[in-house]
């Protein structure tokens, strides 16, 4: 079991207060009911796409390529013509 620290403002002080004299419970049991009350209303997170980790890479500014990616076929013909002078 871990132990946590938790700062709270004074509005929530408050509450936890009131939380404690209504239901006669534990801080610590009324964290837990709160934690587990929250649970639900969290989103199930997706894995990231291909395009939302292509947009995190640094890829320079590029300019480098031959061809368009339609025209690969074309472009590596001439590519293996150049290298071998035909």
């Amino acid at each position: 079991m871990a132990i946590r620290t938790v700062r709270l403002g004074a509005e929530d002080e408050r509450i936890l207060r009131q939380l404690q004299r209504t239901t006669c419970e534990p801080v610590s049991a009324i964290l837990r009911r709160g934690l587990r009350a929250l649970q639900p209303r969290q989103p199930v997170r997706q894995h990231p796409r291909a395009f939302d980790i292509y947009k995190t890479l640094d890829l320079g500014p590029g300019g480098y390529a031959r061809g368009a990616s339609l025209e690969v076929e074309k472009r590596m013909k001439d590519a293996i013509r150049r290298k071998h002078g035909l």
